[in-house]
């Protein structure tokens, strides 16, 4: 995976919405956000990239995490009026790719894990899967994420949680707790580790799975194409990380 890919994968969620914001408030008619939304989709392909798909989340209702975790992302608020409108025009510009119960960052997990293509995102939860990445606002050319960092990185939201997606974790530890916790910790024991903590603070093991696939985002290998359905992450697979 040293060779960067010519395809990219970019998160449509975050363009469409920021474009839609805007609308939203400075009025824009549909020439001029399909003007704002030419200009992101151009500034977030990736110098090399000769391909570009635009990958859109299914509905907050459909996301698979639901299935296990009803209240996932429940506390989000309204969505701006534009935004299917924006959505509509920045998926006329490019080749749309969705999946049943997916979000965008599984769609660009799967792509980064598999080799196949650069996710573009600004959304920092995409360090916790390898392959290559690129945070347009953030970093100057896209950069590749090792299997030791993103094992690592999930391990961390996985005993943090994510309050803005209404993933609790283990209460009262956030990244400093996290960071002290995982420290020194080799990459094969980090799953036991993790564990161990959850069972230590008196949760029991169906919690600690759920917040694990909560913040897990999909990697190659964890989705069945032919019923194109997420394979849950099982941590006591011989090479679970």
């Amino acid at each position: 995976m040293s060779d960067m890919p010519d395809i990219a994968v970019l998160d449509a969620d975050i363009i469409a919405y920021k474009a839609a914001c805007v609308a939203d408030r400075d009025g824009l008619d549909d020439e001029s956000l399909l003007s704002r939304l030419e200009f992101d989709y151009k500034y977030w392909t990736p110098e090399g990239c000769h391909r570009v798909m635009i990958a859109f989340s299914c509905s907050r209702a459909d996301n698979y995490r639901r299935d296990f975790w009803p209240e996932y992302k429940g506390k989000r608020g309204a969505s701006p009026d534009s935004l299917q409108r924006s959505k509509d025009l920045l998926g006329s510009l490019g080749q749309v790719i969705t999946r049943p119960g997916l979000e965008a960052d599984d769609i660009l997990g799967l792509a980064m894990s598999s080799g196949l293509a650069v996710g573009v995102s600004l959304d920092k939860d995409l360090r916790c899967v390898p392959g290559w990445l690129w945070n347009p606002d953030k970093m100057h050319f896209p950069a590749l994420i090792e299997e030791e960092e993103a094992d690592r990185f999930f391990a961390k939201q996985w005993l943090m949680g994510d309050s803005t997606d209404n993933i609790p974790g283990i209460f009262n530890f956030g990244p400093k707790k996290a960071d002290q916790y995982l420290d020194g910790i080799k990459r094969e024991n980090l799953v036991p580790a993790c564990l161990a903590l959850y069972e230590k603070k008196g949760y029991d093991l169906e919690y600690a799975l759920a917040q694990a696939r909560l913040v897990r985002i999909l990697r190659d290998g964890e989705y069945n194409k032919s019923s194109q359905t997420p394979i849950l992450w099982d941590p006591f697979k011989p090479t679970a990380v």
